[in-house]
Parts: structure tokens; sequence; C-alpha cells
């Protein structure tokens, strides 16, 4: 039997006829997922029998799960596409850390530039450095609120950020609390609980009201793409893809032989695209030796387990998006655009 988030049945047998072993996932678990835990903990894992590994993961005994009711299947979040907010640049304002979170892995997940504040101060020490497309403020906040910041913007010349698109974000929800802060000079409202859809193309509506005077350095025509990925299949079609958008591609069949061309092109590599779970050197190694070596380079991860690669923490170690194989060539290529401009713009 299968559960929600884990992906092998109780005698290890791997669902949806997925071209990976039981014992493979186990081994990649233990070696980057309890990699935190203490060693006696770590002994103590590694002794147990596959399975017994997930609970460490998600939270619950597949043993257990077994007598357990089955709950009726939930519909999955909606999900905004990732090229929604291709280069918008949003400014978060939000007193609740979880919230700018959310928001942040939400809003970049889409192609935004994302910057957060957690209140109208720093908010307003962020316009004086940093220009948004879209202000997006929560209204209950300790302190000044989000009108009395929504205030102080307005009070600010064009120049500076003064006419900057806002979007409000709140748990007020009656009607009268819309028009309030359409009134105040909120370009939108949207209340909490939010629909993810509904919230991007909220911004990205604003976003095409805003006449960006910055411009952005474009990415080098031609940049060099290192491609790491064992299957030969994806590996060809995902190289056929590149070459087709001009790029110049680096193959490695494997996260041994990526490290090798990555020796002999370090300085010239622009951007790496790695698949996750390999045999003996895994995606993990690769990303986290490049980044150790060189910190600038961007990389994207392309899995059948993207969330392996979140769960990881990968995004604090140079991966800029993680995508869910099968990828469409037109993801592959807007993402790896994505990549190199925020390079260029960085540079």
């Amino acid at each position: 039997m299968g559960t929600r988030g884990v992906i092998f049945d109780l005698d290890g047998t791997l669902l949806d006829n997925m071209a990976l072993h039981a014992e493979a996932f186990a081994v990649f678990v233990r070696r980057h997922a309890l990699a935190p835990f203490d060693e006696p903990r770590r002994r103590q894992l590694d002794g147990k029998r596959n399975r017994d590994i997930f609970p460490v993961l998600f939270g619950r005994a597949l043993a257990d799960e077994a007598s357990a009711p089955v709950e009726p299947a939930r519909p999955e979040p909606a999900v905004a596409p990732s090229s929604a907010l291709d280069g918008v640049r949003v400014l978060i304002v939000d007193d609740q850390a979880d919230t700018r979170e959310v928001l942040s892995v939400l809003l970049a997940g889409a192609g935004a530039e994302v910057r957060t504040s957690a209140s109208a101060a720093e908010a307003l020490a962020t316009l004086a450095r940093w220009q948004p497309d879209v202000l997006l403020a929560d209204i209950a906040m300790p302190g000044e609120d989000g009108y009395a910041l929504l205030s102080a913007v307005r009070s600010l010349a064009p120049t500076r950020g003064g006419e900057i698109p806002a979007l409000a974000l709140t748990a007020y929800a009656h009607p009268q609390d819309r028009e309030r802060a359409l009134a105040a000079g909120f370009h939108d409202y949207i209340a909490k609980p939010f629909e993810p859809p509904a919230l991007v193309a909220a911004i990205a509506k604003l976003a095409r009201t805003r006449r960006p005077s910055r411009r952005v350095a474009a990415p080098r025509p031609g940049g060099i793409i290192m491609l790491v990925d064992d299957d030969p299949g994806t590996r060809e079609y995902s190289c056929a893809v590149l070459k087709d958008c001009g790029y110049r591609v680096l193959a490695a069949q494997g996260g041994e032989e990526a490290l090798q061309v990555w020796a002999q092109h370090r300085d010239e590599i622009d951007l790496v695209v790695t698949d996750l779970m390999m045999p003996r050197t895994s995606g993990v190694d690769v990303y986290r030796t490049l980044r150790h070596e060189r910190a600038d380079v961007p990389v994207i991860v392309v899995s059948g387990y993207p969330l392996v690669a979140e769960m990881l923490g990968a995004r604090g170690e140079g991966v800029v998006e993680c995508l869910e194989k099968p990828v469409a060539p037109e993801q592959l290529a807007a993402s790896v655009r994505r990549a190199l401009a925020r390079e260029a713009y960085a540079g």
C-alpha cells in the first residue's frame, strides 16, 4: 500500500513504475537526510530496514499506517506557473516570519525576485535602496500597520517608489475592509487564506501596470551550461532543448563525471542543470562541491523528487529552481533564462 508523500510499499516495492530501487533511495536518504542526526542515532537508524527510515522523514511509521483507516484523497493545491512572475520584483511586508517564508517560496517559484521586510520601517529602508515592481503588504502589523506604510510610500517621489502598485494581503475579509483598503490607495486586496494562483495572478496584473525605468543586463548569449543526468534519454533530450536555445552544453553521465567536467571548465560554466538521485555521486554532492568552490554559479535541479531537494535545503546551497520530471521544453528553457538573468543582474 502507498501513502501520500512516501513512494514505497511496505515491502520496498517502488510505486508508479519508477526506475529507482528502494535500496538506492534508502542509501540516498541515509547519506543526506540523516546528516543532521548525532552518530548514535544515525547508527541506530542505519541498522533498520529501509521502510523504517521513512518515519524520520515523514513523521509517522508505515507499519502503524497499515492498520489505520484510509483517509479520503485530498485535492492537490493548485500551483502557479513557474514563469508567471518572470523577472517581477516583489517586496513582501509582513510581521509574521512564517508568512514571509511561505510567500517568498511561492513567488520565487513563480519566477519573481523577492525581498522581505518585517515592519513598515524596514520596508521603507528597503525601498531606499531597491525598487520593487509590486508591494505586497499585510495590514494588521504592530506599530505602523499596512495603512501607515502605504501612506509613507505614497509620500515618496515617483523615482523613489511613490507610485509602486500595492496589494493588501490580510485576514480582514469583510466587504468594508476591502473598501477601506482600496480607498487607502491599495490597488487590490486579497484575504487570507489565499489561493496561490489567485495571488500570483493579482501580482502579475499589477506588475503589468508598472513602467520600470531600471535596466537589467541581458544574459550573456551562448552561455555554457553543464548538464548532469545518468539517464541517457533524459540527458539527450535536455541537451537538445538547451542547444536549440543557443546554449553550449557540457554533458556529464553522472556525478563523478560532472566533477571532472567542472574541474576542467570551472571558470567558464554559467549554469548547472543536474539530476538529483544518481549512483555513487548524487546531485547533492555535485551542487555542494560547486557551491564550495564557486558560490556564484546557479544550479537548477531536475528530478522526479524535487521535494527531496527542498527538504535538504537546496535553496540555501546555490539551487535557484527545482523542476519535476518530466519537464516540458518551454519550462526548461524558461527556467534557464531566469537563472541566467538572475546571475547577469547580480553581476
